[in-house]
């Protein structure tokens, strides 16, 4: 069992994470962060959403699992006794409430969509894209290359292990160009975060299309 110290120190561990989050956001934006809501895409016990309310005026963490959210809670309360920082939680019962996410100016995503199919994964990328607020700006870690992935539908429901196990979908970098420009979004930014048993991923920063610079 980790001990509250163990707990404080993995919630901090994530900080140099969200600074980058915050900066790519203000210098997209031309928005500061600290008047800004951020939308934590599956935040799981709270690692990033904890300390993005650092750098964020507001975290709506958002997540599948409500379990997840109590710890995120109860981790918050070790870092913050006082209560003094503005975190929210939102629990996603189906698939269908991604429609109905909480607006944000900024949502972020790390290590979480690529545990979808590649249909589940569009289709969040989509609904996080329209939750945002005009002027908005989305963060989202995404697999983009495998030299050996391939997804088939049919299969894959066919398939008796699937959705099993932990899964690693990839979504191709054009596939992605043009589920953004469906709901009138670009990518103006993408960073390499490295591969792992073959699979490559960037992170990418989406803005509404003929946003100012």
């Amino acid at each position: 069992m980790l001990t509250e110290e163990r707990r404080r120190q993995f919630v901090r561990s994530s900080k140099r994470t969200i600074d980058r989050f915050a900066d790519t956001y203000e210098r997209y934006s031309g928005r500061p962060a600290a008047e800004a809501t951020a939308l934590d895409f599956g935040c799981g016990v709270g690692r990033l959403a904890i300390p993005a309310t650092d750098r964020f005026a507001r975290v709506v963490g958002v997540d599948l699992s409500a379990g997840h959210l109590a710890e995120t809670k109860r981790n918050l309360a070790l870092v913050d006794p006082d209560g003094t920082a503005q975190l929210d939680t939102f629990l996603m019962s189906g698939l269908d409430d991604a429609a109905n996410l909480p607006e944000a100016d900024c949502c972020y995503s790390e290590i979480v969509l690529q545990h979808n199919t590649p249909p589940v994964m569009a289709y969040f990328l989509k609904a996080l894209l329209k939750a945002l607020r005009p002027g908005g700006i989305a963060i989202l870690h995404i697999p983009i290359h495998h030299p050996f992935y391939a997804f088939d539908t049919e299969e894959y429901l066919k398939d008796a292990n699937a959705g099993r196990f932990m899964e690693v979908h990839v979504l191709p970098r054009e596939t992605l160009r043009r589920l953004a420009e469906q709901v009138g979004y670009e990518i103006v930014d993408s960073q390499c975060t490295g591969g792992t048993r073959g699979v490559y991923s960037e992170t990418f920063t989406f803005r509404a299309i003929g946003a100012l610079s």
